[in-house]
């Protein structure tokens, strides 16, 4: 999974993730749980802003914090060493065309997913959104 974005969008993306495992801080019945679905509620409808859905977030990462969580909802990035990746041949500008999974929903998530041919066939659920992620073509 990719995550890129604003903060709420970040956290968007960590709950729909943590919202299909059956094991973890927001599977059991509880307070966490309460505040998540709460949070997910907020971001499924369609005229969701980041503001409204932000502060819900919040409370959510306070509560795992509370439950015993040390890190609430915390993310972390790695960054790949510098020189990794393809470079473009000498006099050609063409760019590269990718096709991506990212959130279906209004208020999008930071979720991003490569393209792989079993996901083609069976794209993988948002928990938020209750839907399989959408098909997007970016450009390198």
């Amino acid at each position: 999974m990719g995550v890129t974005g604003s903060s709420s969008t970040d956290s968007l993306a960590w709950l729909c993730l943590r919202l299909a495992e059956t094991t973890g801080p927001i599977a059991a019945p509880g307070t966490a749980r309460t505040v998540a679905l709460r949070a997910v509620a907020a971001a499924r409808r369609n005229d969701a802003t980041e503001g409204e859905v932000a502060p819900l977030l919040a409370d959510l990462d306070a509560e795992l914090r509370q439950s015993g969580l040390p890190g609430g909802m915390g993310r972390y990035r790695t960054t790949p060493p510098p020189g990794v990746g393809y470079r473009s041949l000498p006099g050609v500008t063409a760019h590269a065309v990718h096709e991506v999974l990212r959130c279906p929903g209004f208020l999008r998530c930071a979720r991003v997913e490569g393209m792989t041919w079993t996901a083609r066939l069976d794209p993988p659920q948002c928990a938020v959104h209750d839907t399989s992620l959408v098909t997007e073509r970016i450009r390198g």
